[in-house]
């Protein structure tokens, strides 16, 4: 009787609206409704019964944990826009900024919503991380990517601590209890006070996964009452997630190149070069075994190595000289750890100098890299003025434009 009363307040409730279901169209779920009121509500509604997971808003709803094949629309989504991007005419700063600006866009909803499995992160981070580099070599591993720029990396969102961050604002929602269904429900079926959750085993995952995050800043911070004194700082703000999720993201200590490399006055394909060449990533033939002959790809008479192909070969040599001469220092440096030396002590401000030191580093350093490239793959050898000329071209454009 219960079930027919429901029923009709609800059908003629949508006749005084002037609005009404279409039965194609429409579904209905069910869960713990007995055989008997389960046909009666199907007889009565004219709708047919739905099975779970169904998608709401865009994401999939069920009554059980999300299996990672659930996940397939979020993956797809991603995969659709990835592949419909010129992989192979982009640079890689263009393909930085489109996996900073669309792709971890898509996944903001959906990490915002459910806890991510570490196998669906690994299969987007692999997506990504395939669009990034153009071979299956990857001159750096994603993780360090992942790094803030302060720890040497590009700034790309960790995934996990992304995920760790958004929901820390559910938890922030839910101990405010702002006025929304779902944190209506989670007082009405859980405790009113957060601290006093303790997860059972037929919780639903995002429950459990709250109570994890409520542990962590509980042993971090020391007490409920710091906690919430931290959450109020960070949700109290606009800047609140990004202070939130630099709290879980893993840190490697301040990277002593980042002063240098990121400046605006260095074009975007010469810092991502210098930023490989600062790490010692460049894929000099030493760092690749399956090749067997090892010879320079500029002068071809001794093995490859990053140090003989930016500081010892003769055409980087006559580079480095030229561009000492032009900057006027007179001490030259023959190493990574010299150059880097070199910065410190005489080029740490803003003065149009260092500006014009800066710049002209990575314009050298990425026409290096792009002259050995070529004499490799295109036996083109090197000419010393044509590309020191591009080194002036470049620095002076930039410093023009800045």
């Amino acid at each position: 009787m219960s079930v027919r009363i429901l029923l009709e307040c609800v059908d003629s409730f949508g006749r005084m609206a002037g609005l009404r279901a279409n039965v194609l169209k429409s579904n209905i779920y069910m869960a713990g409704v007995k055989e008997p009121d389960r046909s009666e509500i199907l007889r009565m509604c004219g709708f047919r019964q739905g099975s779970f997971p169904f998608r709401y808003l865009g994401i999939p709803l069920a009554v059980a944990r999300l299996r990672e094949s659930d996940y397939s629309v979020l993956i797809n989504a991603i995969s659709r826009k990835i592949s419909a991007w010129p992989r192979q005419t982009l640079s890689y700063t263009g393909k930085l900024e489109l996996i900073r600006s669309v792709v971890q866009g898509v996944e903001c909803y959906w990490l915002s919503v459910f806890p991510i499995t570490c196998g669906v992160i690994d299969k987007i981070n692999s997506v990504c991380r395939s669009f990034m580099w153009t071979s299956k070599h990857h001159s750096i591993a994603w993780s360090k990517i992942c790094s803030p720029i302060e720890d040497g990396g590009l700034g790309i969102r960790d995934l996990r601590a992304w995920n760790k961050a958004l929901l820390t604002k559910t938890l922030w929602n839910i101990h405010i209890n702002k006025d929304t269904l779902w944190v209506r429900w989670v007082h009405h079926y859980y405790w009113n006070d957060v601290m006093d959750w303790r997860w059972r085993k037929d919780d639903i995952v995002l429950i459990k996964k709250l109570v994890e995050i409520r542990d962590e800043l509980l042993a971090r911070e020391g007490s409920w009452d710091a906690v919430v004194a931290r959450l109020s700082i960070w949700f109290g703000t606009t800047r609140g997630l990004s202070e939130a999720y630099m709290s879980f993201l893993p840190r490697a200590g301040r990277w002593p190149w980042k002063p240098f490399l990121w400046r605006p006055h260095i074009l975007p394909k010469h810092r991502f070069a210098l930023w490989i060449f600062a790490h010692g990533k460049c894929l000099t033939k030493d760092r690749q075994p399956y090749i067997l002959d090892k010879s320079c790809g500029l002068c071809g008479t001794v093995n490859e190595t990053a140090q003989h192909v930016f500081f010892e070969c003769t055409a980087s040599t006559q580079l480095w000289v030229r561009l000492w001469e032009w900057l006027d220092v007179q001490c030259m440096a023959r190493s990574m750890k010299g150059l880097l030396r070199l910065l410190r002590r005489r080029f740490r401000g803003t003065t149009m100098r260092a500006r014009r030191c800066h710049s002209g580093i990575a314009a050298l350093v990425y026409h290096i890299w792009s002259a050995r490239n070529r004499a490799l793959f295109d036996s083109e050898r090197p000419d010393v003025e044509v590309i020191f000329r591009k080194i002036l071209i470049h620095v002076h454009r930039t410093l023009a434009a800045g």
